[in-house]
């Protein structure tokens, strides 16, 4: 028996967005974290030492939550990709046509405050007084190349930045931005040949670098082996929507979707367990995007189309606020962790090994408080008092600018 869905999922806002946003964000926060603080994650099992599992190993989580990165990137074409997906199904004319100069208003509405205000803090609070570069030619290498968000072109600026190493996502976030205008209306138009080019793009870049096997680091997160997981999460869109939007539903296509789901995130853990085991993490890491990002993808159409029950686990009040928070506090996190580890040494320790290394438990749990609440103290403040306040005023400004010139 079909019926039609009064509770069809809403494909302007898609709920488990949020969670899913703030788990992945979480998963490489956890990551960093780990780098610093050496605690191993494991969870004692008594009940089950009878069938000698004593305890349950969760080490390969953290350790490998820097892929979650890609989950993140996956997202970002998702959510950017939706409004076309909705035109596409829609079967509008305009379909795939973006106001380029309102799409980049709107993304700089998004990043800048929160990313120029992190180079600003940083520039006059570190670099300044402390001066770490060698010339004055890296420093501007550097700068030029984070102002110019094309600092993962340059070894200095990439690798070896002063600045904060996690900001390379938002150069490939933006080079990704600058050519979504022409993808969007291809995809449209083609998403299947689309799709295809572009991990195909992606796949080619793989084969390139495992044959000639370059500096790795310096590779594993271009642009073009990235477009695979923006191919990904545009694909998904269109599907959710597609999907979403059926006139007549099954009974039981929110059980369908949620046993999916939960198949993908058992597939997603797999890939994550081996890339943990992998003897080359970079070469691994390369091997294992692509099938790791469509599963990203899946996870979150099939996540967009489950149960309520499934989908509320993705979407609530602590998801949403995390969610709001998580682009600062993946800007902050690992900066704020490195510099009160190593330059401030908070909580207190002496000598040249920090605690971590000489197995001094208390003071990592006290380190792993720190930091926490440092991270998560700087992301709200910037979210609310520099993000927020920074975006309304750049979109303000926009319109009235369009206002002007329209009279």
């Amino acid at each position: 028996m079909k019926t039609r869905d009064r509770a069809a999922p809403d494909c302007v806002h898609v709920d488990v967005a949020d969670g899913f946003r703030a788990l992945s964000a979480l998963l490489v926060l956890w990551f960093h974290f780990w780098q610093q603080n050496w605690l191993r994650p494991e969870i004692a099992t008594p009940f089950l030492a009878p069938v000698g599992i004593a305890s349950i190993d969760l080490e390969w989580l953290p350790r490998s939550g820097y892929l979650f990165v890609d989950a993140l990137l996956m997202l970002s074409g998702f959510c950017l990709f939706l409004p076309v997906a909705r035109a596409v199904e829609e079967r509008r004319p305009d379909a795939g046509r973006i106001d380029a100069r309102d799409f980049y208003r709107r993304r700089a509405a998004r990043i800048l405050p929160s990313y120029l205000f992190c180079l600003a803090v940083i520039l006059l609070f570190r670099i300044l007084p402390d001066w770490p570069y060698a010339s004055a030619g890296d420093f501007w290498t550097d700068l030029l190349g984070h102002l110019t968000f094309t600092h993962s072109f340059f070894r200095a600026s990439y690798l070896g930045t002063q600045l904060n190493g996690a900001l390379w996502t938002l150069s490939i976030e933006a080079q990704f931005y600058l050519i979504f205008p022409l993808l969007a209306r291809w995809f449209a138009r083609a998403p299947l040949r689309a799709w295809a080019v572009m991990n195909g793009i992606s796949l080619a870049a793989v084969g390139a670098l495992v044959l000639l096997r370059p500096d790795l680091w310096m590779w594993i997160n271009q642009l073009p082996l990235q477009l695979c997981t923006y191919a990904d999460g545009m694909l998904a869109a269109l599907c959710f929507v597609r999907l979403a939007r059926r006139e007549r539903r099954a009974k039981w296509d929110g059980l369908f979707f949620s046993a999916l789901a939960l198949a993908c995130l058992w597939g997603v853990a797999e890939l994550v367990k081996r890339q943990g085991r992998a003897p080359n993490l970079q070469l691994g890491q390369v091997l294992i995007r692509l099938p790791l990002s469509a599963l990203f993808a899946a996870l979150l159409a099939c996540l967009a189309l489950a149960s309520r029950p499934l989908r509320r686990l993705f979407s609530n009040r602590v998801m949403r606020f995390l969610s709001a928070i998580s682009f600062n506090l993946y800007i902050w996190h690992q900066y704020l962790a490195v510099q009160l580890k190593w330059r401030w040494r908070i909580p207190v320790w002496s000598g040249e090994l920090p605690p971590n290394q000489t197995g001094d438990r208390a003071w990592q749990w006290r380190y792993t408080a720190v930091i926490h609440l440092a991270a998560f103290g700087a992301a709200i403040a910037c979210t609310y008092l520099i993000e927020r306040p920074c975006a309304r005023w750049i979109l303000k400004r926009g319109r009235k600018k369009e206002e002007a010139a329209s009279s």
